[in-house]
């Protein structure tokens, strides 16, 4: 029985705006990110295709960039 092929349409979508991100992330911890997440689509896809199912991989925290920044509601008087 052969597997029928998947619509991996949305996912290839998802890729590209990750791809347009890296090109415009001036920040290289959140272009890493954007190119991990691409590739994770990518794979995700390929898996797709070629088995018929795929389960997406949940992202790396050790690679995500966590930086102070100020908060939009406070409780300050």
């Amino acid at each position: 029985m052969s597997i029928p092929p998947c619509d991996t349409r949305m996912l290839d979508q998802l890729r590209n705006k990750a791809l347009v991100a890296v090109a415009g992330a001036s920040d290289p911890l959140i272009r890493q990110q954007y190119v991990d997440l691409a590739q994770s689509y990518a794979v995700t896809a390929t898996e797709l295709r070629e088995r018929g199912a795929a389960v997406l991989p949940s992202p790396n925290i050790t690679r995500m960039p966590w930086r102070s920044v100020p908060l939009w509601v406070t409780n300050d008087r």
